[in-house]
């Protein structure tokens, strides 16, 4: 039996080849077809000659094993795992199916990108039943293995003590996944605890009073967090006070318009613009309006602009130094969050000015070392022009900034959408399971997922909707 990929009708697809002499169980196969799995491919079969060739959608996904090969697995990704594992075993029992049919292979489990939810392949060939032994041996691997992030809060060695349980049972594995994902973040939990070592910041309400509702229970604070709160309030943070700024005189500039609009009325019924021969001299009249009217936006500007931008300096001058005085008059506990939380919004700050951008985790990518002359994609990106670098060996590109080397902000972009390779001088694109396909030269074809094609200087590759255009120098 071996694995190949297909793409047909816009769709990816994984196929499995039975080929002469390797038997498929039809009872199997005509259950897993006409019924719903939750973390099992649904598969199609065909009939080539004398091969079953199974076909299950990957599209949208990737193999375990590339996932892994761009960031290692988090933790609530790999609960996401193990919990998927168990979900795909109990089904298969369910219908009286044989556990040993279930692929556990890196190459050959598919994940969605970013939050790792499994999906698994049946093969309809087994024979017997490992029971939870497959799944054990499937997670021992993934550690084993360092795929996952480093966690230092004893998750994996409470994960070792549950797998080394000669008894270990679905439930078990379950019961950890949920103590993982709700018990540690159940406020309930954390309201129980006698003392605090640190206050957070939800614990401090507006005016900087430490909320003593989360110590309380059935209306009553718990003796022990009132030894521990002070008695007093503690002082309150001191008002920014509002800059104040010289309010432009509006009806000033109004008079002054009536008075001038007054004075013209008067002059020009007074016969002062009239020609020798009694009629309105316009020319001469547009010039004093004309020469009216540039008068009147030196004054404006002086009255309202000039005005408004000293207020503003004036204003953003006091507010700093408030804000460097209220910093110092903060408690130890926030002190450094709230340093942090200056620093990163100055950051952003500074991004949103050389960017022109909004804060996107899209719109924020940088682009790789842009200021070497290497082989690169030019492309526009809502109307702005862009480069990406192929300065590595592999080059991954789709809108999931934390897998992705370069992401696109572009909602018909997936998340891990298509892979550019560099080996031996020689420039490939691979389509990877994307969903809106990757299209070269403008071929109408979708190329075919998981293969790689050679591509050229100047040729242009599609993804979903966006043109790049590949250029070596």
């Amino acid at each position: 039996m071996k694995y190949t990929y297909e793409t047909t009708d816009n769709s990816s697809y994984v196929v499995a080849t039975f080929s002469d002499g390797e038997k498929t169980d039809s009872n199997q196969l005509d259950i897993l077809v006409n019924n719903e799995f939750k973390n099992i491919i649904k598969p199609s079969c065909r009939y080539v000659g004398d091969d079953v060739l199974i076909s299950y959608n990957i599209t949208s996904k990737i193999s375990l094993e590339h996932a892994c090969s761009n960031r290692k697995i988090t933790k609530n990704g790999f609960i996401n795992i193990i919990e998927g594992a168990l979900s795909a075993l109990e089904d298969i029992e369910k219908y009286g199916l044989f556990d040993s049919g279930i692929v556990f292979d890196e190459k050959n489990v598919y994940v969605k990108a970013g939050t790792y939810e499994p999906s698994f392949i049946y093969l309809p060939c087994a024979t017997q039943d490992v029971g939870i032994e497959c799944v054990k041996n499937f997670v021992l691997s993934l550690v084993m293995g360092s795929k996952i992030e480093r966690i230092n809060d004893g998750f994996i060695q409470d994960l070792f003590d549950i797998l080394n349980n000669p008894d270990l049972c679905a439930d078990d594995l379950h019961a950890f996944c949920d103590e993982q994902t709700k018990g540690k973040k159940s406020a309930a939990k954390f309201a129980k605890n006698a003392r605090f070592s640190v206050i957070t910041p939800t614990m401090i309400d507006s005016d900087g009073e430490i909320l003593r509702s989360i110590c309380q229970k059935d209306g009553e604070a718990s003796s022990d967090m009132k030894k521990t709160l002070p008695d007093n309030n503690p002082p309150k943070k001191q008002e920014r006070e509002t800059p104040k700024k010289r309010k432009p005189k509006k009806h000033i500039f109004f008079i002054l318009q009536l008075v001038v609009a007054g004075i013209i009325t008067l002059i020009s019924t007074s016969g002062f613009f009239n020609n020798a021969d009694g009629t309105l001299n316009v020319k001469y009249l547009l010039g004093i309006i004309l020469a009216v009217f540039v008068a009147d936006i030196v004054i404006y500007r002086e009255l309202f602009m000039n005005e408004k931008s000293v207020g503003d300096e004036e204003g953003e001058a006091q507010m700093s130094s408030s804000d460097c005085a209220s910093a110092k008059e903060m408690p130890d506990s926030s002190e450094s969050q709230t340093a942090a939380s200056s620093i990163q919004g100055v950051s952003q700050s500074l991004e949103q000015i050389y960017s022109g951008v909004q804060g996107s985790e899209f719109e924020d990518t940088v682009l790789l070392r842009d200021e070497n002359r290497c082989a690169h994609l030019e492309f526009f990106d809502n109307g702005v022009f862009k480069r990406i670098n192929l300065d590595k060996e592999v080059v991954t590109v789709g809108k999931l900034s934390k897998q992705c080397d370069y992401a696109i902000g572009n909602n018909k972009i997936s998340k891990i959408h298509a892979e550019f390779i560099v080996r031996d001088n020689k420039f490939f694109v691979k389509d990877c399971n994307s969903t809106n396909g990757t299209y070269i030269n403008g071929s109408t074809q979708r190329i075919a997922s998981n293969v790689e094609y050679q591509i050229y200087d100047g040729y242009c590759i599609t993804l979903a909707n966006v043109d790049m255009t590949l250029k070596f120098w």
